[in-house]
């Protein structure tokens, strides 16, 4: 067990090849390279070993338990490029998004991009907690986008699959697949893990064409070596999409004629998108792939303060190119925004740091605030949404600074309080005792294992102030 072929020296797997009379097992954990031919024996892979190349008989069983095995590359074999990517347009924006169907959620949920359905009702949604839009009802946005999707269904659906896959109920399986147009024609199950092999190139594309309803086991995994990217990988599904808990898929999803459930633990690095049909989550975490458009700005930090009746809402930038104004709005409940103001921008091109301010001067008790950038061209992003809440005179903000998270507190009540930072699950990080009285600015380790995290402002008996940060 656990022995290994190495390869150097431009020594390549296709040009390597083992003939044996008699039995080949390869035990388990091996890395084997080559293209192995056994006459007249069975051979027999066991648990983890790895194949790059073959296994052929010409007269006997070829057993598998468990394996990691594909195809050697190089040696005049075809490379595999798969189809052109769909044109997403609006949708490119959109993490959770329904043509025609309600869009909710249960526990705590982020997401970075938009959420929206163009008919019915987006719920449940904490604005803390997305990096992008949350459009309530439908709009101008949400009209965009249904026609976009449309237009990139209708593409998925005309294009002609490379290879059928036979049996989609046993899906997954460490199963590895290079870059092609794949057809399951019936309901498919995920089981464990799916390996997409993009073959050292990064432009690669996967597209699954599933003629039926998708759903998978716990903790199952979508992984992507060798070049493979979640933005280059799309699912069209005919039927419902259930994800289970504690899975971690990569992709664009686009279902057509039934409901999206992501269930809790889920992790997405893509979009999930129903034509026709209701989406729910419950306590996941969803962040697009590439193709927003990125707005030229880098935000360094967005915070209010209870000050002389008012609010005070200060923000910096660095690095502003052609960038036209920002945009202040306003919410009691965090869904429905009206705005508040526009403020120009400073002169373009100076990539220093940059300060801005602005008074509001009639706050409710609870209040929710929302910034944007529009520039020159007239492209908007969202930045954030913060929350200030007056009765208790109090507010925090956060921004990473190297190895640290640093936290400034505004001050404003009695006794003690901690800053403590939360995984997704809801595992304490870190925690920092601190009083509650004093403005200032604290600083906490920044956790190793990248991912999104909450951060709260705790006092004893409740938490004032939550948000999310993402650790690259």
């Amino acid at each position: 067990s656990l022995s290994q072929v190495v390869l150097i020296n431009g020594a390549q797997a296709c040009n390597i090849f083992w003939k044996v009379e008699g039995l080949v097992s390869i035990a388990g954990g091996t890395s084997m390279s080559g293209n192995i031919v056994a006459n007249n024996a069975a051979i027999d892979v066991n648990t983890n070993a790895t194949v790059h190349g073959r296994v052929l008989s010409t007269t006997g069983a070829v057993s598998v338990h468990g394996i990691l095995a594909y195809t050697p590359i190089g040696c005049g074999s075809p490379h595999h490029y798969g189809p052109a990517a769909p044109a997403l347009g609006t949708t490119a924006c959109y993490g959770l998004f329904s043509t025609n169907g309600s869009v909710t959620n249960a526990g705590i949920t982020t997401v970075k991009g938009d959420i929206g359905t163009n008919v019915g009702l987006t719920t449940g949604y904490n604005p803390l907690l997305v990096d992008g839009m949350i459009h309530p009802i439908p709009d101008a946005s949400t009209n965009s986008c249904a026609a976009d999707l449309l237009t990139v269904y209708n593409y998925l659906n005309t294009l002609p699959y490379d290879i059928e896959l036979l049996y989609p109920a046993q899906f997954g399986n460490s199963l590895v697949l290079t870059p092609h147009t794949y057809l399951l024609n019936a309901a498919t199950t995920l089981t464990d893990i799916l390996i997409l092999n993009a073959e050292g190139d990064s432009n690669a594309v996967f597209v699954m064409l599933i003629n039926g309803a998708l759903s998978t086991s716990t903790f199952a995994e979508v992984q992507l070596i060798n070049g493979a990217k979640a933005k280059n990988v799309f699912w069209k599904i005919q039927g419902a999409l259930n994800v289970s808990d504690y899975s971690e898929f990569k992709g664009t999803f686009v279902v057509s004629n039934g409901a999206i459930s992501l269930s809790t633990g889920v992790e997405l690095e893509g979009r999930a998108m129903s034509i026709n049909g209701a989406l729910s989550t419950s306590a996941v975490n969803v962040g697009i792939t590439a193709g927003c458009i990125i707005l030229p700005v880098t935000w360094l930090y967005f915070n209010g303060v209870h000050q002389d009746g008012g609010v005070k809402l200060t923000w910096g930038t660095t690095d502003e190119m052609n960038n036209g104004h920002f945009t202040i709005e306003k919410s009691e409940n965090g869904n429905d925004f009206t705005r508040l103001a526009n403020i120009n921008a400073a002169t373009s091109g100076d990539a220093g740091e940059r300060n801005y301010s602005f008074m509001d001067a009639n706050p409710k008790n609870r209040n929710f605030y929302r910034i944007s950038q529009t520039d020159v061209s007239g492209h908007t992003s969202i930045f954030k949404t913060i929350s200030v809440d007056i009765s208790k005179k109090t507010a925090f903000d956060y921004y990473l600074d190297g190895n640290t998270i640093k936290v400034r507190t505004t001050g404003g009540l009695q006794g003690q309080g901690n800053i403590a930072i939360y995984t997704m699950d809801g595992r304490k990080v870190s925690s920092l005792a601190i009083p509650l009285n004093e403005a200032a600015t604290y600083s906490m380790e920044k956790p190793q294992v990248p991912g999104i995290y909450i951060i709260r402002l705790e006092s004893k008996d409740e938490h004032l102030m939550v948000g999310k940060i993402e650790i690259n």
